[in-house]
């Protein structure tokens, strides 16, 4: 059986959005979704770079803690490291997204448990590299 893939992508829609192709599985990680990978440390400024970096540290932390405790954050990351694993093609989705998001963590921990690496542009077959994104 071949392995799946993940990779982060945007809620957002529109032009040079890095968005879910039909045949992946799409996971919401946005924290207002009510996730349990979302990051409940918030952008007060999103286009604050160093804010940006701050809290995705922050959800860092939180993550590693849970991962120690094996909660319930670890158990979702282990379960969607079995749907890759299984072939699955997996897209979690934010609203970061092309910009560094708390969810690029998450799909490094996801693909060192199902034995692949991160999907990005130049390792999908047939998927463009991504434009440059501006949120307004």
């Amino acid at each position: 059986m071949t392995a799946g893939s993940v990779r982060v992508v945007s809620k957002r829609k529109g032009k040079g959005a890095v968005t879910a192709d039909l045949d992946e599985l799409v996971i919401d990680i946005d924290f207002s979704s009510g996730s349990v990978l979302g990051n409940r440390h918030r952008l007060s400024n999103y286009r604050d770079d160093d804010e940006r970096s701050l809290r995705i540290a922050e959800f860092a932390r939180d993550l590693d803690e849970d991962c120690e405790r094996r909660g319930p954050m670890h158990a979702e990351i282990e379960r969607i490291a079995a749907l890759v694993k299984s072939g699955s093609r997996v897209a979690l989705q934010c609203w970061c997204k092309p910009r560094a998001c708390h969810g690029d963590g998450i799909a490094v921990r996801v693909a060192a448990l199902a034995g692949v690496e991160v999907a990005t542009p130049a390792t999908l077959k047939g998927v463009q590299e991504c434009q440059q994104f501006s949120f307004f």
